[in-house]
């Protein structure tokens, strides 16, 4: 029997192409003090523009480049770090890395790495350590900053300048009053902000610079994000969409910016049990993200972006360790800051297989071209010219051949997959886009709405 070999080169790795599994610790290094790393308590972890990772610990900020940290502790220079305990970091505009401590902001561009320490004046306050805890801070393209602290709030441009300030607290409350205004800042762009207060839900214009409850706001969107005497905070957000939870009921809410569109992120009791107000979220790809757990861990949270409806999965991860970070870079490396240090997951070199494909199974086309491949749920989906292909990964023996010529002449040049998820696989033909479940092998032509 005539076969076709195909030879597949495999990246060992982790594979979270819009689907979570148990991840294996011994799949990660562990990079600490012993490597450069200024503390082995790592809080957030971000990865510039420039492809470099910056590492916020309990005792200063790192950059790693793959191979050497830079180190930036607090020091007499007055601009450098106002402390060495880092509670956040946040990307601005215009490649500037914000780093949140509780005496003042930090920031530093990434390409010049010039720096610059901003701190609120005191004033009436008279205390700067009361009024330097910072919040929440993000910024717009003018480099206008906004900053939340436990004082209240403030918007000063560039050059350090306030332009707006508002103090919660009076002077004589100062003395003796603990401060806990800010919780949370979100920006829904340039020229609107939304606070979660002590106050309540706060909506600040920067153009007018007027800062006013969202109640009086007639927008039904922004109207979403609060609930009576409910503060939020923000466990995830970037240009596109936010994700909030509210306190005490631990009910998680997603919102998207661009299609000013809301939905609850439905979680059971139980569920709802495995995070508490210190979690954080993190987005690893347009599907799936993390959520670190109120002790130990994190969890996997599936989206399914047709449907808008999430997915938790109640697998923790990392259990022997305290995550408070967990990041996707740009070549598919998982990393997670932990108590213990950062882990950086292990991308093997390659190994090559080969998988015989029978005559049997080959379309009226005598050239098999093949373009892409995707791994789900231990079988491999193999399209290109020729339709689709599905393989067993551990016998390496190809168990079903798809034609799609019955739905469109084209649809057997297959051009790119997509995994959604574990049970749908998009497949875009040089016909229509077909929808493909892999568990049960049933398809159907795509209909997308405007197309």
């Amino acid at each position: 029997m005539k076969t076709t070999t195909l030879y597949l080169l495999l990246i060992l790795g982790c594979v979270l192409n819009g689907s979570s599994q148990q991840l294996d610790v011994n799949k990660f290094s562990l990079l600490d003090m012993r490597q450069g790393l200024t503390n082995n308590q790592v809080n957030d972890i971000i990865q510039d523009s420039f492809g470099f990772i910056w590492i916020a610990t309990k005792k200063g900020l790192n950059r790693y480049d793959g191979n050497y940290f830079m180190q930036f502790y607090a020091d007499s220079n007055k601009n450098s770090l106002p402390e060495d305990y880092i509670t956040k970091l946040t990307m601005l505009p215009g490649n500037v890395l914000a780093a949140s401590t509780t005496t003042g902001l930090f920031t530093i561009n990434t390409k010049t790495l010039k720096s610059k320490t901003i701190l609120i004046p005191a004033d009436s306050l008279k205390y700067a350590y009361k009024v330097n805890v910072v919040m929440d801070v993000d910024a717009d393209q003018n480099g206008n900053i906004y900053l939340l602290t436990r004082s209240g709030f403030y918007m000063m441009n560039a050059e350090g300048k306030i332009l707006f300030r508002y103090d919660y607290y009076s002077a004589a409350e100062a003395v003796s009053k603990p401060f806990a205004f800010g919780y949370s800042l979100i920006k829904m762009n340039d020229d609107e902000y939304i606070l979660s207060t002590a106050k309540g839900t706060l909506f600040y214009q920067a153009k007018k610079k007027t800062l006013t409850p969202i109640t009086e706001n007639k927008d039904p969107f922004l109207l979403k994000t609060i609930e009576p005497n409910i503060r939020f905070r923000t466990l995830f957000g970037n240009a596109e969409s936010f994700i909030i939870m509210k306190d005490s009921v631990l009910i998680l809410n997603y919102f998207n910016k661009i299609k000013r569109n809301y939905v609850e992120i439905k979680l059971s009791r139980a569920e709802r049990e495995n995070f508490d107000w210190r979690s954080k979220m993190f987005k690893l790809s347009d599907t799936l993200y993390a959520i670190s757990g109120k002790e130990n861990g994190f969890y996997f949270i599936n989206y399914n972006k047709a449907s808008q409806t999430f997915y938790f999965n109640s697998e923790l991860q990392f259990e022997k360790y305290i995550c408070k970070a967990v990041l996707k870079d740009r070549e598919g490396r998982i990393w997670i800051g932990t108590n213990k240090g950062l882990f950086k997951e292990k991308i093997q070199s390659g190994i090559v297989e080969k998988i015989s494909i029978p005559s049997t199974f080959k379309s009226d086309s005598t050239d098999l071209l093949f373009r892409e491949v995707r791994l789900i749920n231990d079988k491999i989906f193999v399209g290109g010219k020729g339709g689709l292909f599905v393989l067993d990964r551990k016998e390496g023996k190809t168990i079903k051949h798809f034609d799609f010529k019955r739905i469109n002449p084209s649809s057997n040049i297959i051009w790119s997959l997509l995994a959604l998820n574990r049970d749908t696989l998009f497949i875009g033909t040089y016909g229509p886009l077909i929808i493909f479940n892999p568990n049960t092998y049933s398809y159907k032509e795509g209909v997308l709405p405007g197309w």
